[in-house]
C-alpha cells in the first residue's frame, strides 16, 4: 500500500522536509559540478590554446635563432664575436672558429675576449669598456688589429667594433666583426720585397751605367794616350837616331881637333897663325867644350831612352782590355805603373821597393796595373807633405802571391774602413774624386778570384794588400798554354 505524504504521521512530515532539503542540496550540488565541469573544460581549452601559442612562439624563436646562426655561419670569411662589458664571449661564429682554430664550445660563456687581442693594442684602446665607448661614438671602424689564434699565433685582421645598446642608450656589449688580412699582408710584404729588389736592381743599373761611363771615359783617354804616345814616338825615333849620328860626328870632329892640336908644334915658324889659333881656342873654351859636349850627348840619349820607356809604358797602360788572360810578370807591371804615375808620386813620396821571388801569374795584366795605379794614386793623395810608399811583393803559400802597398799618409778613419770599397764612396772634396777607383779595383781583384784588404790607423798610414792566385781564370776557363 502506498502512502501519500499527507497520510504519514507528523514525525514523518519532518522527514519529508529533510528529504526535500537533501534533494535541493543535491540539485544545487549537481549544478555546481556542472558549472565546475564547464569551467574546467574552458580552462583546459584556454591552456591548450596558450600552450599552442607558446609552442608557436618557441618555434618562431628557434627558427629566428637558426636563421641568425645560419647567417652568422654563412659569413665564414668573417669572424663575428659578441662579448659583454666584462669581456665574456657570448657569441662565436663559424668564421671565428676557422680563423682562430678554436671551437665555439671552448669559449662561449667561458673565456674573455681580451685573451684574443694583443695586450698592447687592447691597452691602447682603454680595454673592453674603452672599445665600447669608442664604438658608441662610431670611432672604431676598419682598424688594423691582431687576433691571437690557438697557440698565441697573431692573425692580422681588419676590425670593426659596434656597441650593443640598451633602451637608455648605454652600451651593454660589443659586436666585433673581423676579416683575416694575412694574405693581403703577405702580398704587401712580397710587394715591398719586390720594390726593394727593383730599387736594388735600379741602383745596380745606375752603378753599371756609371761604370760604363767611366770605362768609356777611360777608353777614350786610353785611345788619346795611345795616339799621343804614337805621335811622340815618331819624333823620338828620329831624334834618337839623329843624336846617335851626332854623337858619331862629334867624336870624329874631336878626333880631328886632336890631330890639329898635335900639329900646332910645327907652327912655331908662323907665330901669327899660332897666336890666332890660341885665341880662337880660348874664345871657344875648347877644353871645356870637348868634355861637356860628350856628356851632353850622353845625357840627351839617356833622356830619350827614359822618354821612350815612358811612352812604351803609357801605350801598354792605355790598351785597357786589349790584352786578355796571359802569363805575366807582376814586377814588370808594377814598374810600368810607377813610370806612368811618376808625375803624381815624385813630389809626394819616396818609393821603396822590396820585391820577392815571384813566379809569373795567369792574369789580365792591364787590369791588375789599373789596381796598382788606383792604390798608388790614393797613397800619394793621403800624404800631406813628403812621405814614403813601400811596395812589397811575396809568395803566399804554393798557390798565391801578394802585393802590399803601404804609405805614411793620414790613414783611414775606422768608420770608413767598411765602406772604402763601396761604389761612389770618397772622402775627397766634391769634384776631386768619383769614388769608383777602389770599387773598380775590388771588382778586378774579385774577377781574378783574389781579395784586396786594407789595414789602417788614423795618422799612421794605410796598407793595401792584393792577394791573387798564381793560376786563375775568370768563369772557370783553363789557362791558355803552360806557365813560362
Amino acid at each position: 500500500m502506498q502512502l501519500d505524504d499527507d497520510d504519514l504521521p507528523l514525525s514523518c512530515a519532518d522527514g519529508r522536509t529533510a528529504v526535500n532539503a537533501l534533494r535541493q542540496e543535491n540539485s544545487n550540488l549537481r549544478e555546481h559540478i556542472r558549472a565546475a565541469n564547464q569551467a574546467t573544460a574552458l580552462s583546459q581549452e584556454l591552456v591548450i590554446k596558450q600552450f599552442s601559442e607558446v609552442e608557436r612562439v618557441l618555434s618562431l624563436l628557434q627558427k629566428e635563432n637558426a636563421l641568425r646562426k645560419s647567417i652568422l655561419d654563412a659569413a665564414s670569411q668573417i669572424s663575428i664575436i659578441y662579448c659583454d662589458l666584462d669581456g665574456i664571449i657570448r657569441l662565436f661564429n663559424q668564421g671565428s672558429e676557422q680563423m682562430l682554430g678554436i671551437a665555439a664550445d671552448e669559449v662561449v660563456d667561458q673565456r674573455a675576449m681580451p685573451g684574443f687581442l694583443l695586450p698592447d693594442e687592447l691597452a691602447s684602446a682603454g680595454g673592453v669598456r674603452g672599445l665600447a665607448e669608442a664604438a658608441r661614438r662610431q670611432a672604431c671602424r676598419n682598424r688594423e688589429w691582431h687576433y691571437l689564434a690557438r697557440g698565441g699565433r697573431p692573425v692580422p685582421v681588419l676590425l670593426s667594433v659596434s656597441a650593443v645598446l640598451d633602451e637608455s642608450g648605454e652600451a651593454t656589449g660589443l659586436m666585433l666583426a673581423a676579416t683575416d688580412i694575412s694574405e693581403a699582408k703577405a702580398a704587401e710584404a712580397t710587394l715591398r720585397d719586390k720594390n726593394r729588389e727593383l730599387a736594388s736592381l735600379l741602383d745596380a743599373l745606375q752603378e753599371t751605367q756609371q761604370q760604363l761611363l767611366q770605362s768609356e771615359k777611360m777608353a777614350s783617354l786610353g785611345q788619346l794616350a795611345a795616339g799621343v804616345a804614337h805621335e811622340i814616338n815618331n819624333p823620338i825615333g828620329f831624334v834618337s837616331s839623329n843624336l846617335g849620328t851626332l854623337s858619331s860626328y862629334t867624336r870624329q870632329l874631336l878626333k880631328l881637333i886632336g890631330a890639329y892640336e898635335k900639329a900646332e908644334a910645327i907652327l912655331d915658324s908662323a907665330p901669327e897663325i899660332r897666336q890666332a889659333l890660341e885665341e880662337a881656342k880660348l874664345e871657344a873654351e875648347l877644353d871645356y867644350l870637348k868634355d861637356d859636349l860628350v856628356a851632353l850627348i850622353d845625357e840627351s840619349r839617356d833622356g830619350l831612352r827614359r822618354v821612350t820607356k815612358i811612352v812604351q809604358d803609357l801605350r801598354t797602360f792605355a790598351h785597357m782590355g786589349d790584352i786578355g788572360w796571359e802569363w805575366s810578370n807582376l814586377h814588370e807591371g808594377i814598374e810600368s805603373t810607377l813610370n806612368v804615375a811618376w808625375s803624381e808620386l815624385k813630389y809626394k813620396a819616396e818609393i821603396e821597393k822590396h820585391y820577392g821571388d815571384l813566379p809569373r801569374i795567369y792574369c789580365v795584366p792591364s787590369q791588375l796595373n789599373q789596381v796598382f795605379m788606383n792604390v798608388l794614386i790614393n797613397a800619394a793623395h793621403a800624404i800631406e807633405n813628403k812621405g814614403k810608399i813601400v811596395i812589397t811583393t811575396a809568395r803566399d803559400g804554393a798557390d798565391h802571391v801578394t802585393v802590399s802597398i803601404a804609405d805614411t799618409g793620414k790613414g783611414v778613419a775606422p768608420e770608413h774602413l767598411k765602406k772604402i770599397f763601396d761604389p761612389f764612396f770618397t772622402t775627397k772634396p766634391v769634384g776631386e774624386g768619383t769614388g769608383l777607383g777602389l770599387y773598380l779595383s775590388f771588382n778586378i781583384v774579385k774577377k781574378h778570384r783574389g781579395e784586396i784588404r786594407v789595414a789602417s790607423e788614423p795618422g799612421r798610414g794605410a796598407t793595401f794588400t792584393v792577394r791573387v792566385p798564381i793560376q786563375s781564370v775568370d768563369n772557370g776557363a783553363e789557362p791558355a798554354g803552360p806557365r813560362p
